[in-house]
């Protein structure tokens, strides 16, 4: 079945081949549909007395492979799927391929100078025209404003019409935005101008919680949220250039600025950046940053810890950023601390992860700057809004409404306006900028907890990306575009409880270990030309399974029926106060309370890992479920 705005490319099976998806739009339909037939021929139709064995190879950054293994009636055949990331699918008799296909974004080359500058003039001449500086109003009516809000959130198409209502319904921002970055905010300017010219797309990625997701009370459809709103409104801007070029068709007919949904329920910075290939494209141009509600809360009580996780899992995020190829241009959303409230000595509302963060992400040339949705909310002086229940800008205490979305898009394109942002534009005193250094804060008292410390942090106090990972979370890359429509993803995309997040149900079953009738352990592999060095811990995520008392769990390496020495440690347990005590920091808590998590340490480091299999020595009930497994 087709889950619409959501590209999984993966397959999943469980003990049959059960179902399989593909991004539903036009070019891929045929080949989906190809495919599937291509299932039913090597499978067979009948699903009675199939046993499947699944084999994922890790091969290069964002690509695996399935070997599926199968038992029909005492005949056995195996089936290979490979894939690398944004491929074209091909076949054989017995072999289904992806064909590699040109996505990751080529390094830029250098621009001089004077191009950078004639792209400024560009667009500042671009944003006069557009909107004239006496579009704001005078009229401070909080009752006429507020109605109007509601009927411009309604609209799903942008125009510059729209815009200029925006800034004649919406004041200034003053403090709430601001940019970090010269080079960065000229640079990500530069190239809106440059694809628009070249008629090529531009891709935005919203990378956030359940606000990005369209989480709330009530839930913010896809089409109402910030991301499809600013590249609508930056679309809008920029269609002036193709229509005084009377080039209206430049791009065919598309709209420069993409955008793609990576709004993930009860995660963090730090989920993200251990999925980081999973989750980022790698052809990403501008990408936004959106958990400032999860980060410093989600399992944390103490107020420095807190405050150090806000800071881990920035940071974690940030240093997979300057780890891709081409690093994208960064902008980062602030919100506020749930449940939504006010500070009792500043009368402000409350953001400790803004005041975690400092200065210290001016320390990465790529971000270009943040806006502040909370300050923004204390400029605006509703009288409605010292409680969420009764302010327009907020769904619920976690969560924006659609006006809210539109405020914060408004924000985002208030970052970009060239005459509020020449006051943000000076020299970075690099003397004066917060420490970046990202430091394990979750003790060393035990070994598990010493070998972690080493394999995530860098000499130099950085984040160490994982040698490999896999997952069967969602989303991948949810993509989407204004072109056609809005997209009908889950609108409920809010937690663990939520019967339609697709993405809590994925996890594959853990079977009985050297079962002939039972093949269907399940295992993880490496190419054999390319297999993971120095392994020394792999993380495990499991479907809510208590494996505390399940001491038979094992962990085989490269084909061993013996299990390789080590022990099982739990990190993250829901029903477990214990483990929370003894595990009080970031690192246990990146994915909320919808997964059990556990490292699994090894007596030794392990020189080369090119298979691992999971199974029990008996059988389970009920049994464990895997969903992502990762190594360092």
């Amino acid at each position: 079945p087709h889950d619409h705005g959501v590209d999984q490319r993966l397959f999943v099976f469980h003990q049959s081949i059960q179902t399989y998806r593909m991004t539903p739009n036009r070019r891929q339909e045929q080949k989906a549909f190809v495919v599937a037939i291509l299932f039913l021929v090597l499978f067979g139709l009948q699903k009675n007395n199939i046993n499947t064995s699944i084999t994922i190879a890790k091969g290069s950054s964002s690509s695996f492979a399935f070997s599926v293994a199968h038992k029909q009636h005492g005949n056995e055949r195996i089936t290979n799927v490979s894939h690398q990331p944004n491929q074209h699918i091909s076949s054989s008799h017995d072999r289904i391929t992806l064909e590699e296909s040109p996505r990751e974004r080529p390094l830029t080359p250098e621009k001089s100078a004077e191009t950078i500058q004639r792209d400024l003039n560009t667009w500042e001449s671009l944003w006069r025209d557009s909107i004239p500086s006496t579009t704001e109003t005078n009229d401070t009516s909080p009752d006429k404003r507020q109605r109007l809000w509601r009927q411009l959130s309604d609209q799903t198409h942008a125009s510059t019409k729209l815009i200029q209502d925006l800034f004649a319904s919406f004041p200034l921002p003053n403090e709430s935005i601001s940019v970090y970055n010269q080079d960065a905010y000229r640079g990500l300017i530069s190239s809106l101008i440059q694809a628009q010219r070249d008629g090529r797309n531009l891709t935005m990625v919203a990378s956030g919680g359940s606000a990005t997701a369209g989480g709330g009370n009530p839930s913010v459809p896809q089409e109402h949220r910030y991301y499809p709103k600013f590249a609508g409104y930056l679309n809008a801007l920029l269609l002036s250039l193709l229509e005084a070029a009377a080039n209206p068709n430049a791009n065919g007919g598309k709209p420069t600025v993409q955008w793609i949904n990576q709004g993930h329920g009860f995660r963090t910075s730090l989920h993200t950046a251990i999925f980081f290939d999973s989750f980022i494209p790698s052809d990403t141009d501008l990408l936004i940053w959106e958990f400032s509600i999860n980060d410093p809360s989600i399992g944390l009580k103490e107020h420095d810890l807190i405050v150090r996780s806000a800071r881990d899992n920035l940071l974690a995020w940030l240093y997979q950023v300057k780890r891709m190829k081409n690093p994208p241009k960064v902008i980062l959303i602030y919100k506020w601390d749930p449940p939504f409230h006010r500070d009792n000595a500043t009368q402000k509302i409350a953001s400790r992860a803004f005041d975690a963060h400092g200065t210290m992400a001016r320390q990465f040339d790529f971000v270009v700057g943040h806006v502040h949705v909370a300050a923004y909310i204390d400029e605006l002086q509703i009288p409605n809004c010292h409680e969420y229940q009764r302010c327009p800008i907020l769904s619920d205490h976690c969560h924006i409404s659609k006006i809210g979305h539109m405020a914060t898009a408004f924000l985002l394109l208030n970052l970009l306006n060239p005459k509020k942002a020449s006051e943000f534009l000076p020299a970075v005193d690099v003397n004066n900028i917060d420490n970046a250094d990202y430091e394990w804060s979750c003790g060393v008292e035990t070994e598990a907890k010493r070998i972690l410390k080493e394999v995530t942090t860098t000499p130099s106090k950085e984040w160490r990306s994982p040698l490999g990972t896999w997952t069967l979370e969602l989303p991948l890359y949810a993509r989407g575009h204004l072109i056609e429509g809005p997209r009908m993803g889950n609108p409920h995309l809010i937690g663990a409880e939520d019967p339609l997040r697709s993405d809590r149900q994925r996890a594959t079953s853990v079977y009985m270990c050297d079962n002939a009738d039972e093949i269907g352990s399940f295992s993880v592999m490496t190419p054999p030309l390319e297999p993971l060095t120095n392994v020394r811990v792999v993380l495990l995520t499991f479907k809510n399974q208590d494996l505390m008392q399940t001491d038979s769990f094992q962990v085989r390496l490269n084909g061993s029926s013996e299990k390789t020495k080590g022990e099982l440690v739990p990190v993250r347990v829901k029903r477990s106060a214990d483990i929370y005590d003894q595990w009080r920091c970031h690192f246990s808590c990146p994915w909320g309370h919808t997964v059990d998590v556990y490292v699994y340490v090894f007596e030794e480091p392990q020189a080369t890992v090119h298979s691992m299999e999971l199974c029990t020595p008996t059988i389970p009930t009920p049994k464990p479920k895997v969903q992502s497994v990762v190594f360092w």
